[in-house]
């Protein structure tokens, strides 16, 4: 059982049945999926906008997702999560991905990771830290920001772009 569902709901100060309302379902529903093993994710994604956590589907991809368990990153709970303090740290992170960006680029145009894996994959981690510190700032944006939309809007861009194969089609209007 994973008290993650529950503790949220019970830190919105909800009961069961104001949850249910809100979800449009049995509070048996919600207690069910609170006290499952593997949640349904439809269930997740309405916990995490009703108890305003997006943690939840990041917590819930992490764990019950297979292609989560092997990409996500672990959900940040033990630290401060002022966006200030976040913003400092991606700021400090971006500098140091910098510091190894032309090493990267010059492993990767000569194939020399190759010969040197261990130093290639050194490099890399730094371009997971800012990743995943960019991660933690669309959880936090989440309590003023859109998130979603946010990265729709970016996802049009890229599509607008050519930087994917999906065709830049213009919406049809209804």
């Amino acid at each position: 059982m994973n008290k993650i569902y529950k503790d949220a709901r019970l830190g919105k100060g909800m009961t069961l049945e104001q949850a249910a309302e809100l979800m449009n379902c049995t509070s048996r529903t919600v207690w069910a999926h609170e006290n499952k093993k593997n949640p349904d994710a439809y269930y997740v994604s309405m916990m995490a906008k009703i108890y305003d956590k997006p943690e939840l589907t990041q917590f819930y991809c992490k764990n019950n997702c297979p292609i989560g368990r092997d990409f996500s990153y672990e959900l940040l709970d033990n630290i401060d999560l002022n966006i200030t303090t976040i913003l400092s740290k991606l700021n400090i992170e971006m500098k140091e991905a910098q510091g190894v960006m032309n090493d990267l680029i010059s492993q990767s145009i000569n194939y020399e990771f190759e010969n040197d894996m261990e130093s290639f994959t050194n490099d890399l981690q730094e371009l997971l830290d800012v990743e995943h510190n960019i991660e933690i700032l669309k959880v936090k944006l989440h309590q003023w920001l859109d998130v979603k939309e946010i990265t729709n809007i970016h996802n049009k861009k890229c599509i607008a772009r050519n930087y994917t194969k999906k065709k830049n089609t213009p919406s049809k209007a209804h």
